[in-house]
């Protein structure tokens, strides 16, 4: 599988991608080209946004899965009413016991077999144009695996922070 790198809201100033094995990602056959995996702890007020820079998306091969990883907000009300108010689009809820956002993550993408993960957190938003964008770059570059971009701060923060080039040891370090 290829993983996009978490971006908040997919700025469309400069794209980043980076080469690390390709050959060694197989598609296992999906319902959908990308599946979002969403993990939620005590941010239920924040999935609405999510879900709405999703439905949003030019490109509509994607599905949702949100991650209740133990909240004892209204996570799983919220997220129930966003799957009923979008009936057309592909959103799913797995509840789990709080096990951290790497363990939600690693359940839902455990869970699917689309060719490519785009982790979101519950608090971001992502440009309509991103998935879009990150899936035309992947599927014209062999020689890519993962797709970035710059991202834009909201609420209490409203600046653009520009992506760094890729360097494993660098965001191992720095991010």
């Amino acid at each position: 599988m290829s993983v996009f790198v978490e971006a908040a809201t997919g700025v469309e100033s400069k794209e980043h991608a980076t080469t690390v094995g390709r050959s060694l990602i197989a598609s296992q056959g999906a319902d959908a080209r990308v599946t979002v995996v969403i993990p939620c702890y005590e941010q239920a007020r924040y999935l609405p946004d999510a879900i709405a820079s999703l439905v949003a998306q030019e490109f509509t091969n994607w599905q949702a899965t949100i991650i209740n990883d133990g909240s004892s907000d209204n996570t799983v009300e919220v997220a129930e009413a966003l799957i009923a108010a979008y009936p057309d689009r592909r959103i799913s809820l797995i509840n789990q016991p709080n096990s951290g956002p790497s363990v939600a993550r690693n359940v839902a993408i455990a869970g699917t077999k689309s060719e490519f993960i785009l982790p979101l957190d519950a608090d971001d938003k992502i440009a309509p144009s991103m998935l879009g964008k990150c899936v035309q770059l992947l599927d014209t570059r062999d020689d890519l695996a993962i797709a970035y971009c710059d991202w834009q701060y909201f609420g209490a923060q409203s600046h653009v922070r520009q992506a760094l080039d890729y360097d494993i040891e660098t965001l191992c370090n720095r991010e």
